[in-house]
């Protein structure tokens, strides 16, 4: 993990028995997050991994979200998608995905590079950027709607970008 920063998880969220006999975090689509405060410590890059399963009928949901910089990772449900990159317009890159009540695990870096279930999915490989002047949202966009439905566990935040063979 990187630095110290205040972590706010907001909604009437629960938890539940998750991924591999962990706790998760049981989200349902309304208000529930979590919000990572900013940190200089994460100025020179960041990899963020996780678990996520999808609730089954999900409309479009953000996993995480940052602003300004839109590293972001997006359901969009009408085309069965996981979108990775810039939510507010710019160009996005997106992989083909069918939510199956699975546990799925996550990575991706400051480039935009997309890693599922431990295999590249999409390499973008942009100029790396500078996250740790805004927060980090787990489980909605930076501007407070598309909320996760379904769960996340065991997110962590890296301060450095992990190789392919990491």
């Amino acid at each position: 993990t990187a630095g110290s920063s205040d972590i706010t998880v907001a909604g009437d969220w629960t938890s539940s028995g998750g991924l591999i006999g962990k706790s998760a975090l049981d989200l349902d689509g309304s208000t529930e997050s979590v919000d990572i405060s900013s940190s200089s410590s994460l100025d020179n890059g960041v990899m963020v991994e996780g678990w996520f399963k999808f609730a089954l009928g999900i409309d479009n949901s953000f996993i995480m979200s940052h602003d300004p910089s839109d590293l972001s990772l997006f359901y969009y449900s009408s085309a069965n998608q996981l979108v990775v990159g810039d939510n507010n317009g710019g160009s996005p890159q997106s992989y083909t995905f069918i939510p199956d009540n699975k546990w799925h695990h996550f990575a991706i870096n400051t480039s935009f590079d997309l890693y599922l279930d431990g295999k590249l999915q999409l390499l973008i490989d942009t100029a790396s950027i500078n996250v740790g002047s805004n927060n980090l949202f787990i489980g909605m966009r930076n501007e407070g709607d598309y909320h996760f439905q379904g769960q996340i566990a065991r997110i962590s935040i890296h301060n450095r970008s992990f190789s392919s063979s990491e």
